[in-house]
């Protein structure tokens, strides 16, 4: 994929789009595989990581943190992704797509797709972004102990599967 600078928006300097591209090239495919972590589809994932990298060009010159923004960004728009989902699937409309693993059935990534999305959201911070549960905590914005009774309850169902 080739990567062009995104032209400097009014005010802003070629530094700062300099720095939007560095973050792009070093954080784009870590975002994409958080993103279908927990979204259990590839397609979904990068569209989602795109759209949030169109939020933070926006907000570029005013984000105090701009890796941190794409982060929380990507995560909240998973959430939406997942609530979106959940009103398609109670007005009868199909999901928009389902968890498939470069096409190959794999049992934990089936019973990770099985989750409840709170549960999938934490599994996803935790072991593909490795984040603390500190940090699981500030993302989802809920407290430590949701992150660890959802992680919890999480691991007791992914064990079900493993033990089968």
């Amino acid at each position: 994929m080739t990567v062009t600078a995104v032209p400097p928006r009014s005010g802003a300097s070629a530094a700062a789009a300099a720095d939007l591209e560095s973050l792009y090239r070093s954080r784009y495919r870590a975002m994409v595989r958080l993103a279908y972590a927990m979204t259990g589809s590839p397609a979904v994932a990068e569209e989602l990581v795109q759209d949030a990298f169109i939020r933070v060009h926006a907000r570029f010159a005013t984000v105090e943190n701009p890796e941190a923004y794409l982060h929380t960004t990507v995560v909240n728009m998973c959430r939406s992704w997942h609530r979106a989902e959940a009103r398609r699937r109670l007005h009868g409309t199909p999901p928009a797509c389902t968890l498939v693993a470069h096409g190959h059935p794999h049992e934990l990534v089936d019973a990770v797709a099985a989750l409840p999305p709170a549960q999938r959201a934490v599994v996803a911070l935790r072991f593909y972004d490795d984040c603390s549960e500190q940090q699981i905590a500030r993302a989802l914005g809920c407290s430590t102990g949701t992150v660890k009774s959802n992680l919890s309850r999480a691991l007791r169902n992914l064990r079900k599967v493993v033990e089968q």
